[in-house]
């Protein structure tokens, strides 16, 4: 039963603690060693909407909803977190039930976890499970494919770009503005964004920077022109200098972790070309039809 103690509100920046102990315990940390402070937390204070579930004045539960915007505005489900001991008691379905009041749009989406309980909590209310969303993990160093293949271009060029005109190129292609995200992502520890064409022509634009937890990099976001052959796009960005260059020292050990829909074209590829997948969770949502799996790595807290 549904504890009717429980209370939704926003919340502020001296929740923060509290919302970190319940990330951490969930297994999903908002803080890490090579990040600093509360990076994540203070973009979605900023930029979105962050409630926090409370019983006799303590914090057992958070959530947080950001807008995609464009000419069909769309709301993600960053975050959905429960305090471990108070689970089952109706407080996730208070947070999203207060985030579904606090954000006016017809259309939401989320990347739910493998947890039987989210997944029925997101069905339920109206967000279907549509395609599993793979962690990947590859070499820093992605090995060429076969050049002979027709699709493999001639000539490939990258570079660093203002958050401002990816998105503003991202917004043309898709009808999505991730306008605030992109600045999010260029300011992360080691973070840019950057622009790829192949032979003169952009095929896509994105957000990298340094791994949180270890060596690396992660793609953050990528998105990729509607004329362009989505495995091209991909591997040309992947193998690109801004996703490539770890900072601030090369290491054995590091690797580039991205996520990819499942019906990606490029999964086998990759797959065959040394990438591992490490994890997966589910991509639902109210509109299947929003997002195209085949042209997009997404963000799985921002889409």
């Amino acid at each position: 039963m549904p504890d009717p103690g429980i209370q939704v509100r926003p919340a502020t920046r001296d929740d923060f603690e509290s919302i970190d102990r319940i990330a951490g315990a969930n297994g999903e940390p908002t803080t890490a060693p090579r990040w600093p402070g509360y990076l994540y937390l203070d973009h979605l204070l900023a930029e979105a909407t962050l409630l926090v579930a409370e019983r006799d004045g303590a914090i057992i539960g958070y959530a947080g909803a950001a807008v995609v915007g464009g000419p069909r505005p769309a709301a993600h489900v960053t975050d959905l977190f429960v305090d471990p001991e108070a689970y089952g008691q109706g407080a996730g379905g208070r947070l999203l039930r207060g985030l579904f009041e606090a954000v006016d749009v017809a259309d939401w989406t989320t990347s739910s976890s493998a947890d039987p309980r989210a997944l029925t909590l997101y069905a339920r209310s109206g967000m279907q499970p549509v395609w599993p969303i793979l962690y990947l993990e590859a070499p820093l160093t992605l090995p060429v494919p076969d050049t002979a293949a027709e699709w493999w271009p001639g000539r490939a060029k990258s570079g660093e770009v203002g958050p401002g005109d990816t998105s503003a190129l991202e917004l043309t292609w898709s009808g999505r503005d991730f306008a605030a995200h992109y600045r999010h992502w260029a300011s992360r520890p080691g973070g840019v964004a950057f622009r790829v064409e192949v032979d003169g022509r952009a095929v896509a634009v994105g957000a990298v920077r340094d791994g949180r937890m270890g060596p690396g990099r992660v793609l953050d976001h990528l998105a990729i022109a509607p004329d362009a052959d989505p495995r091209l796009a991909l591997v040309t960005a992947l193998r690109s200098t801004p996703v490539r260059t770890p900072s601030p020292q090369p290491d054995p050990a590091a690797r580039l972790r991205f996520t990819l829909g499942g019906p990606h074209p490029a999964v086998a590829l990759l797959l065959a070309l040394g990438c591992r997948i490490t994890d997966h969770d589910t991509f639902c949502t109210t509109a299947p039809e929003l997002v195209d799996p085949a042209r997009v790595v997404p963000d799985p807290s921002f889409g």
